[in-house]
Protein backbone atom coordinates (compact mmCIF):
# COMPACT_ATOMS: atom_id res chain seq x y z
CA UNK A 1 0.00 0.00 0.00
CA UNK A 2 2.55 2.56 0.92
CA UNK A 3 4.24 1.53 -2.45
CA UNK A 4 0.78 2.85 -4.34
CA UNK A 5 0.67 5.84 -2.31
CA UNK A 6 4.20 6.80 -3.15
CA UNK A 7 3.56 6.43 -6.78
CA UNK A 8 0.24 8.09 -6.35
CA UNK A 9 2.19 11.26 -4.66
CA UNK A 10 4.51 11.34 -7.55
CA UNK A 11 1.42 11.71 -9.74
CA UNK A 12 0.46 14.48 -7.92
CA UNK A 13 -2.09 13.83 -5.90
CA UNK A 14 -2.46 15.19 -2.22
CA UNK A 15 -1.20 11.80 0.19
CA UNK A 16 -1.18 12.80 4.19
CA UNK A 17 -0.56 9.67 6.55
CA UNK A 18 -0.83 9.87 10.15
CA UNK A 19 1.22 6.51 11.84
CA UNK A 20 1.61 4.93 14.86
CA UNK A 21 4.72 6.37 16.89
CA UNK A 22 6.08 3.08 17.31
CA UNK A 23 7.56 3.78 13.87
CA UNK A 24 10.02 5.78 15.53
CA UNK A 25 10.61 4.19 18.61
CA UNK A 26 13.09 1.46 16.68
CA UNK A 27 15.04 -0.61 18.56
CA UNK A 28 12.64 0.02 21.77
CA UNK A 29 9.40 -1.99 20.35
CA UNK A 30 8.76 -5.58 18.64
CA UNK A 31 12.10 -7.37 17.72
CA UNK A 32 14.68 -4.60 18.77
CA UNK A 33 16.66 -2.72 16.43
CA UNK A 34 17.23 -5.98 14.25
CA UNK A 35 14.34 -6.64 13.31
CA UNK A 36 12.92 -3.25 13.31
CA UNK A 37 15.28 -1.78 10.91
CA UNK A 38 13.57 -3.95 8.59
CA UNK A 39 9.75 -4.30 9.72
CA UNK A 40 7.27 -3.34 7.40
CA UNK A 41 6.10 -0.22 9.13
CA UNK A 42 9.98 1.63 9.45
CA UNK A 43 10.39 0.33 5.17
CA UNK A 44 6.93 2.24 4.64
CA UNK A 45 7.71 4.83 6.77
CA UNK A 46 11.45 5.54 4.55
CA UNK A 47 9.53 5.25 1.29
CA UNK A 48 6.35 7.50 1.76
CA UNK A 49 9.45 10.23 3.28
CA UNK A 50 10.87 9.68 0.49
CA UNK A 51 8.50 10.38 -1.55
CA UNK A 52 8.04 13.91 0.02
CA UNK A 53 4.24 12.81 1.50
CA UNK A 54 3.69 14.50 5.01
CA UNK A 55 3.72 12.30 7.60
CA UNK A 56 2.53 13.06 11.32
CA UNK A 57 2.05 10.68 14.42
CA UNK A 58 0.24 9.81 17.01
CA UNK A 59 1.44 9.57 20.55
CA UNK A 60 0.75 6.02 21.48
CA UNK A 61 3.37 5.35 24.17
CA UNK A 62 2.98 8.63 26.56
CA UNK A 63 1.09 8.29 29.96
CA UNK A 64 -2.34 7.23 28.19
CA UNK A 65 -1.38 3.65 26.67
CA UNK A 66 -3.54 3.70 23.27
CA UNK A 67 -2.99 2.49 19.62
CA UNK A 68 -3.55 4.22 16.55
CA UNK A 69 -5.81 0.99 16.02
CA UNK A 70 -8.68 2.20 13.52
CA UNK A 71 -7.21 1.60 9.89
CA UNK A 72 -8.66 3.70 7.42
CA UNK A 73 -7.98 5.77 3.84
CA UNK A 74 -10.45 8.53 3.20
CA UNK A 75 -10.04 8.71 -1.29
CA UNK A 76 -11.41 12.14 -2.66
CA UNK A 77 -13.74 12.53 0.32
CA UNK A 78 -16.06 10.08 -1.79
CA UNK A 79 -14.60 6.29 -0.29
CA UNK A 80 -14.02 5.05 2.84
CA UNK A 81 -11.38 2.21 2.32
CA UNK A 82 -11.84 0.94 6.83
CA UNK A 83 -11.28 -2.53 8.16
CA UNK A 84 -9.23 -4.35 11.32
CA UNK A 85 -6.02 -5.18 8.89
CA UNK A 86 -3.47 -3.10 8.64
CA UNK A 87 -2.36 -1.79 5.01
CA UNK A 88 -0.26 -4.49 4.37
CA UNK A 89 0.57 -7.15 1.73
CA UNK A 90 -0.51 -10.03 3.79
CA UNK A 91 -3.34 -8.42 5.49
CA UNK A 92 -4.88 -7.42 1.87
CA UNK A 93 -3.65 -10.86 0.01
CA UNK A 94 -1.58 -9.59 -2.62
CA UNK A 95 0.43 -12.31 -3.28
CA UNK A 96 -0.83 -15.16 -1.12
CA UNK A 97 -3.17 -16.06 1.42
CA UNK A 98 -2.34 -13.89 3.84
CA UNK A 99 -4.25 -12.87 7.49
CA UNK A 100 -8.13 -13.48 7.57
CA UNK A 101 -8.83 -9.55 7.63
CA UNK A 102 -11.92 -7.71 6.85
CA UNK A 103 -11.91 -4.14 4.67
CA UNK A 104 -15.00 -2.63 3.15
CA UNK A 105 -15.22 -0.36 0.86
CA UNK A 106 -17.83 2.50 2.22
CA UNK A 107 -19.76 5.02 -0.38
CA UNK A 108 -22.30 6.41 2.03
CA UNK A 109 -21.94 10.07 1.97
CA UNK A 110 -22.79 10.75 5.66
CA UNK A 111 -20.73 8.05 6.77
CA UNK A 112 -17.21 9.24 4.82
CA UNK A 113 -17.62 12.52 6.13
CA UNK A 114 -18.03 10.91 9.68
CA UNK A 115 -14.37 10.09 8.91
CA UNK A 116 -13.06 12.20 7.43
CA UNK A 117 -13.83 14.80 10.83
CA UNK A 118 -12.45 12.08 12.64
CA UNK A 119 -9.04 11.97 9.83
CA UNK A 120 -9.04 16.07 10.65
CA UNK A 121 -9.00 15.47 13.75
CA UNK A 122 -6.66 13.04 14.46
CA UNK A 123 -4.57 15.11 11.79
CA UNK A 124 -4.66 18.11 14.66
CA UNK A 125 -3.63 16.06 17.15
CA UNK A 126 -0.74 14.11 15.55
CA UNK A 127 2.68 15.73 15.24
CA UNK A 128 5.96 16.21 13.00
CA UNK A 129 8.65 13.74 13.44
CA UNK A 130 10.86 15.78 15.23
CA UNK A 131 8.64 16.14 18.06
CA UNK A 132 8.51 12.57 19.04
CA UNK A 133 10.92 10.04 21.41
CA UNK A 134 13.12 7.69 19.08
CA UNK A 135 15.82 5.30 19.88
CA UNK A 136 19.25 7.96 18.93
CA UNK A 137 21.06 4.43 18.56
CA UNK A 138 19.43 3.91 15.27
CA UNK A 139 17.83 7.41 14.20
CA UNK A 140 20.24 7.66 11.32
CA UNK A 141 19.28 4.39 9.83
CA UNK A 142 15.40 5.49 9.71
CA UNK A 143 16.72 8.26 7.16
Amino acid sequence: MYKLLAEAKQRGVDVKIINDDDTLRTGKCDGGPLIDQNGQDVNAFRTEKKAGIPVTFLETNGEVGQLAHNKFIVIDGKWLLQGAGNFTATSLNVTNLGNMEDFYIIKVPEIVETYSKAWDYLRSISTPENKHERSEEHTSELQ
